[in-house]
């Protein structure tokens, strides 16, 4: 790293603790980002980092640039700009007044024709005709004559036609500006990192079960929309995966990451790769994407592919009527079809019959990483039928009972079901199970759990005996 970068980066750690996904991504970035990139580092709740450099010409002594476009509410805190030309430095970033007030700009616009563009995306056009409360209401009639109410903080942006003067309605202070000092004049090359809030995204998958339920097609897409106000032609595309650990004492974060060895060779993939870090991972879509202002993409995450797939069947005893319920496991390993972390997300199943697809269920799913598990619930299976009751109660002694139960399954379907059975909730935990046919059992937090092969078109009777303690009333 060269001086100017430490100076940043040291310059960086006055901030307060929310300065740690910049400073991260300042000391990554300034080895791997190249010449005209932006990438777009997709964070939680709909926010983004974005990281770009761009060129200015510079002479000779100290000057000021006037930077725009940025964001439209640029917090400081969450901003950096880094020099990456010898011989130019940074003295100061100044936020610069609009050359004319927001009340002098109405007043200039009386009576002409202005344009509107709404929050949801629609726009409105009339005659300005006046406004209220210091210009955040105004009245304007259409051009069929129609008096018009327009609030400024629903809006996005308004275009005066007559003067083509551009209003940011969210942010009538637009421009920033920089005074650098250069050596030399030169095309000066700088880095500029800064935080939105207006990046909505979300990550969807699709799995069509096939007609034996042992294996699915599994579809990714990641949904895209831009509303933060600014255009970026050329973005590539990043996701943050997990929750990156931040020391509180700065110094010694700063000093591991100058040491830093958790940058692994990460997975290549067709459309992606995946950099494991030491407590996140980083997914980079390799194609570069234009990323308009208001525009839904919907963006292949990773090419279609064959995943196995695990149904199960699991049968909670608590009462008559039983009810046998159906889930579908998905591992995340190489063997069965994966082996790379899955970003959170909404995940549909859907059943396939021919070129036909029947939808069965959805559920959000969290970061799933490498051997771990994707649970769904299907819900309950109507052609399993189960009754269960007590057989026969005998007395051990005082403090105890020995209870006989009966469980009876039919299986109506055309092929074999495995069944897991849970017996919940005894009122006191089981001293000794005393004997389940055939059949192994695990005794866990008062509940049992054994398993039931139950044949086509057959019924199954398992019978199971347990020794218990006796209930005593509360006196």
């Amino acid at each position: 790293m060269n001086c100017l970068s430490k100076k940043f980066v040291l310059g960086m750690m006055k901030h307060n603790c929310h300065n740690w996904i910049i400073l991260f991504f300042s000391l990554f970035m300034t080895i791997t980002l190249h010449a005209g990139d932006v990438h777009i580092f997709l964070l939680k709740n709909n926010q983004a980092f974005i990281q770009e450099e761009r060129v200015f010409p510079v002479e000779k002594g100290i000057r000021k640039i006037r930077l725009s476009p940025l964001p439209k509410e640029l917090n400081f805190s969450r901003f950096f700009i880094l020099p990456m030309t010898d011989g130019v430095t940074l003295n100061a970033i100044e936020k610069s007044a609009p050359s004319i007030s927001l009340g002098k700009l109405l007043q200039r616009n009386l009576n002409k024709r202005v344009r509107i563009l709404m929050d949801n995306g629609q726009y409105v056009s009339g005659w300005l005709i006046d406004w209220f409360n210091s210009g955040k209401r105004l009245y304007l009639k259409t051009d069929q004559n129609q008096p018009l109410f327009v609030e400024v903080e629903l809006t996005r942006s308004i275009l005066f036609e007559e003067d083509s003067v551009f209003f940011r309605s969210q942010d009538f202070y637009s421009y920033y500006d920089m005074e650098v000092a250069s050596q030399r004049k030169c095309q000066a090359q700088f880095e500029f990192g800064y935080l939105v809030d207006d990046m909505n995204w979300g990550v969807e998958y699709m799995a069509l079960l096939n007609e034996n339920e042992d294996q699915c097609l599994l579809l990714s897409w990641l949904y895209l929309n831009n509303r933060c106000g600014m255009d970026f032609p050329t973005a590539r595309i990043h996701l943050l995966v997990g929750e990156p650990y931040i020391y509180t004492d700065y110094s010694r974060w700063y000093s591991s990451l100058l040491n830093y060895r958790g940058l692994l060779p990460g997975g290549i993939y067709e459309d992606y790769e995946v950099k494991d870090l030491v407590d996140f991972k980083l997914i980079s879509l390799k194609r570069p994407i234009h990323l308009p202002v208001d525009n839904h993409q919907k963006i292949t995450l990773f090419p279609a592919r064959s995943v196995n797939v695990k149904k199960e069947y699991w049968m909670p005893v608590s009462g008559n009527p039983i009810e046998v319920n159906a889930w579908i496991n998905i591992n995340n390993s190489k063997e069965d079809g994966l082996g790379f972390v899955l970003p959170s997300g909404m995940f549909q199943i859907y059943k396939t019959h021919g070129t036909r697809k029947v939808y069965i269920t959805s559920k959000e799913i969290e970061n799933t990483h490498v051997n771990g598990e994707i649970n769904l619930a299907l819900g309950k299976v109507e052609d399993i039928d189960a009754v269960w009751h007590t057989e026969k109660v005998d007395s051990v002694g005082k403090d105890s009972l020995q209870v006989k139960y009966e469980l009876r399954i039919t299986n109506k379907k055309d092929k074999p079901v495995t069944i897991n059975v849970i017996v919940k909730v005894f009122q006191e935990t089981p001293l000794e199970i005393v004997r389940i046919a055939d059949k192994y059992a695990v005794l866990s937090s008062r509940r049992l759990f054994f398993t039931v092969d139950v044949p086509a078109h057959e019924e199954k009777v398992v019978n199971y005996t347990i020794l218990e303690m006796v209930e005593k009333d509360d006196d």
